[in-house]
């Protein structure tokens, strides 16, 4: 594998997870602010 090849996919999946820890924050607090149920909240942590 090309040195250059590993560095974009590592790229990549730098971005992804980035993005995935927005995401569950953003989740998190939407289902704060609306009251959400517990079962919802709790399958965001486990997920994470």
């Amino acid at each position: 594998m090309l040195p250059e090849s590993h560095w974009v996919v590592e790229k990549i999946l730098n971005t992804y997870f980035a993005m995935k820890n927005i995401f569950i924050w953003q989740w998190k607090t939407l289902a704060t602010e609306f009251g959400a149920s517990r079962g919802s909240v709790c399958w965001v942590n486990q997920k994470d």
